[in-house]
């Protein structure tokens, strides 16, 4: 089994569209789930586009097996031991916020274990190969040698939601950007662009790490945040917390070995 129950050390695929009920904007918000089986509004066009525009960087490292999932009897019988210690985790490793409306939530294999245990209680996919066409999407969003990969995930009352969903209808991928010392990374937007016309509060953002800002972003003495900017929302996160840096340069240290072990 590839999950365990504790306090972790240095060891949000995500629903598109529009929740269609306080309940999955609430789950939305929190992050749970992502392409999980919920009724929404351009599911389809958005999944279409997520499969043609995202980019890959390297090998990723490792991808999930069904061998490394849990049968659905013994995970909903441990439900609520493994999202308390997902949230722990993810709260301390995997998420930052980027003033009131913005967080974002990088994946990796403890992340997308917990996703993929989720969609297979609420889909009840039982088989192999129903396991297995979900791990030949989910593995796809796993870090790789110089990328990280991350939820986008926007906070929308629910009362509003029109009149807010209007103000992020022209996000595009280089409003967000990764700071490193005096290096800049934007991102690159892969689901929900503005050409897709899919609408949501959940979008998938890769930033690529080349050479030499991997090696600045290393160096736990340069100031490193991220910061988003249009023409109405302006703001940065706080410093990346060294616990967070180091997760994410575990993600580039284990898909350096484990692209390695695929050459071997």
């Amino acid at each position: 089994m590839f999950y365990e129950e504790k306090e972790f050390s240095y060891r949000a695929i995500f629903e598109i569209g529009m929740a269609k009920s306080k309940l999955d904007a609430r789950l939305l918000r929190l992050g749970l789930f992502f392409f999980a089986r919920f009724a929404i509004l351009a599911r389809v066009d958005a999944i279409v586009a997520f499969r043609t525009n995202i980019e890959f960087h390297g090998r990723s490292m490792l991808p999930l097996t069904v061998d490394d999932l849990l049968p659905l009897e013994e995970y909903a019988a441990r439900r609520k031991e493994f999202f308390d210690a997902h949230r722990r985790y993810v709260d301390r490793y995997r998420r930052i916020r980027i003033g009131p409306k913005l967080t974002l939530v990088f994946e990796n294999r403890q992340t997308l274990w917990f996703r993929v245990q989720e969609v297979m209680r609420i889909a009840r996919l039982a088989t192999d190969n129903e396991v297995q066409a979900e791990l030949g999407l989910y593995n796809r969003l796993l870090p790789t040698r110089n990328l990280f990969q991350a939820a986008l995930l926007i906070d929308i009352d629910a009362t509003r939601f029109a009149s807010e969903m209007a103000t992020w209808g022209s996000l595009e991928g280089n409003q967000l950007e990764l700071h490193v010392g005096s290096s800049i990374t934007p991102a690159r937007l892969v689901t929900s662009r503005p050409e897709d016309r899919a609408i949501g509060t959940a979008h998938w953002v890769q930033f690529i790490i080349g050479a030499d800002v991997r090696k600045q972003f290393a160096n736990f003495n340069l100031r490193t945040f991220f910061r988003f900017e249009n023409e109405s929302y302006q703001h940065s996160s706080p410093l990346l917390s060294d616990d967070l840096r180091q997760s994410l340069i575990d993600d580039l240290v284990l898909s350096d070995r484990d692209n390695e072990k695929r050459a071997g």
